[in-house]
């Protein structure tokens, strides 16, 4: 590529919108080493935990999301909006990006608009088939949108649309060397956050695999909220399982 690249990678708050961003950051880096990257999110995102131990620098800003909110919280969250833009501003100031991408939830909303008054190149990178509100507001902002499916064309300015796929870190594309194990490995799990509806269906389905149950082995991610209950459903039932309520090594688990 040759000289160096300042990128601002915004967005975070799931394993979702977070970890395609580190794949992205991670790409980035191998290119070129000269190549700086910054991550924006929140205090309170996946990301203040998991890109300090990845060693990616990392700043925040104070945004909070207004889905499945009261009214009092949503229209609080909305005024913090403009102050989270200042924010943002004084962040691209400070780093001088030449690109700023935004992969999605609320965090990428102030820094798409704080690009785009800054004169800043800005593309969003959309992971889900049906995007969300804040890429979906901000892509009006964007120069290009970096879908991973053809089907979410259609929520989207058409000539800013470009079908890449979805980014996939170099440590699960690449050959994971492990240990041989005995049995049949089953691995369970419904995004960072976990998912109710598939903890309780796989709670469900374990009955119908009592006569296999000296064969598996299950490793299961359940979101904190249910990891204690799914975990002794697994031990009174007798399945050899691991249950975790965030699994930080996915390439290991895979």
């Amino acid at each position: 590529m040759g000289g160096e690249m300042r990128v601002i990678i915004a967005g975070g708050g799931t394993g979702g919108h977070l970890f395609p961003g580190i794949a992205i950051a991670e790409e980035l880096s191998m290119r070129e080493r000269t190549n700086k990257v910054l991550f924006v999110g929140t205090a309170m995102g996946l990301e203040a935990k998991v890109l300090p131990r990845r060693n990616i620098s990392l700043r925040t800003i104070a945004v909070s999301g207004i889905k499945g909110k009261s009214l009092f919280r949503k229209v609080v969250a909305l005024s913090a909006i403009p102050g989270a833009v200042v924010q943002a501003r004084g962040i691209i100031r400070e780093f001088n990006p030449d690109l700023v991408i935004g992969v999605g939830a609320y965090v990428s909303g102030p820094m798409l608009a704080a690009a785009f008054l800054g004169g800043i190149r800005r593309v969003i990178q959309e992971q889900n088939v049906i995007p969300g509100a804040t890429n979906r507001i901000s892509a009006r902002l964007a120069h290009r949108v970096f879908v991973s499916f053809e089907e979410s064309r259609r929520y989207f300015p058409p000539q800013k649309v470009v079908v890449t796929g979805n980014p996939i870190r170099r440590e699960i594309t690449f050959p994971y060397e492990t240990q041989e194990r005995k049995g049949f490995g089953i691995l369970v799990f419904g995004g960072s956050r976990g998912a109710h509806r598939i903890n309780q269906a796989m709670i469900e389905a374990l009955d119908l695999l009592e006569d296999l149950k000296p064969h598996l082995r299950m490793v299961h991610q359940t979101g904190v909220d249910d990891a204690p209950v799914v975990a002794e459903v697994y031990r009174r039932k007798g399945f050899e399982a691991r249950v975790e309520p965030f699994i930080e090594d996915m390439a290991a688990a895979y």
